[in-house]
């Protein structure tokens, strides 16, 4: 199960919908259970393919975002 807030990835709500995701009553959360079949997993049954490479700077990014949400302090050892 993947729960997450609604404006995450800013999809419209048909997307949302497509993607399995749905509201959580009297939240601003949407969730999707893994065992439901979706619009999208009867599309792309084995997912989709993707060219993506992380760089440094990436792996740098995640991991500041990542302690700040966490209230770690930041430091140069990234």
């Amino acid at each position: 199960m993947a729960v997450m807030w609604r404006e995450v990835g800013d999809l419209a709500e048909h997307e949302q919908v497509e993607l399995g995701l749905a509201r959580v009553a009297g939240t601003n959360l949407v969730f999707r259970h893994n065992a439901l079949t979706t619009p999208y997993l009867e599309q792309h049954p084995r997912g989709m393919d993707i060219d993506f490479y992380g760089t440094r700077e990436t792996h740098q990014w995640v991991v500041r975002e990542w302690k700040e949400l966490m209230g770690i302090e930041p430091d140069d050892t990234v």
